[in-house]
């Protein structure tokens, strides 16, 4: 396999900005709305919009978004399958514990990121300003993307063991069960970035992910064109009802048109979110399984 968004939402089990795949065989880019509210769950912090290198329609606006998930650690059991008792206060995990929680029962590989003084509350850490972020948001679509707090890098901080040294980096990726964990920091190329993030999807997911994501792109380069074209229809369609005596047949004609239009994106739409599932490898089974 080869290199090639944030508004604020109701959150679930442990604060985040959408519901987690389900387990299983299969990975959603659109989060579906996660359940009950396990122990660990926590506030969140607002999500501010990704930098982008260029203008767009309100459709590829929409779609260009990270959905993020906050982590608060309040103690109790690491994952809902957890069969240890609540704990009534709370500790520093070790790494495997730490790594579980942040998980939870999502399949899909995780990308995660440490918030520092200088990006807290944006997604710069990840995306740089004038680069090309697009390619990069299109591809966390296939990944359970986790942003930490500033203070994760302190001690006594639950998910410390996560960034346990003080020059740690920046952010990684790695599979949901923290093998081919890859380091990256803020300031890596945007080609070493798309390299450690493919090469990541390649070893979770059956599908040719990258293959998918050139549909998925020209899919939503193809949004701003037919926004565009809307907006010229709507505003046809203003004028001709603006005026004194308007032709039924040509309001009609532009309404059949703006129908057409929208219903070409709802069908565009809805590809865009069967594109952004994958097929994950099957789990291995463990030894005398």
């Amino acid at each position: 396999m080869t290199a090639s968004s944030p508004s604020r939402r109701p959150h679930t089990p442990h604060a985040r900005s959408s519901g987690s795949a389900s387990g299983g065989s299969s990975a959603s880019g659109p989060r579906p709305t996660a359940g009950a509210v396990p122990t660990g769950a926590g506030p969140i912090t607002g999500v501010p919009s990704a930098p982008l290198t260029r203008p767009h329609g309100p459709t590829t606006r929409a779609l260009l978004q990270i959905e993020w998930d906050y982590p608060v650690y309040n103690g109790g059991p690491a994952t809902l399958s957890d069969a240890a008792p609540n704990a009534a206060q709370k500790r520093v995990l070790p790494a495997a514990e730490a790594l579980r929680f942040i998980a939870r029962d999502d399949p899909r590989p995780l990308l995660v990121v440490r918030e520092c003084a200088r990006c807290n509350r944006t997604d710069r850490a990840l995306l740089s300003p004038g680069a090309d972020n697009e390619k990069t948001i299109l591809y966390t679509r296939w990944f359970h993307c986790v942003k930490l707090s500033m203070d994760v890098s302190q001690h006594d901080h639950p998910l410390h063991a996560l960034f346990p040294r003080d020059d740690a980096e920046h952010l990684f990726v790695c599979n949901a069960d923290g093998s081919g964990r890859m380091a990256l920091e803020s300031n890596t190329s945007r080609t070493e970035l798309w390299s450690a993030m493919s090469g990541t999807l390649a070893r979770s997911y059956a599908a040719d992910v990258d293959a998918t994501f050139k549909q998925l792109a020209t899919l939503v380069d193809g949004f701003d064109l037919s926004d565009q074209k809307l907006t010229e229809l709507e505003a046809r369609k203003s004028r001709v009802m603006e005026t004194d005596r308007f032709d039924p047949g040509e309001l009609k004609k532009l309404q059949d048109e703006i129908a057409k239009l929208r219903a070409a994106l709802a069908q565009d739409l809805e590809r865009v979110g069967r594109l952004s599932k994958a097929e994950l490898q099957p789990k291995s089974k463990p030894a005398g399984g």
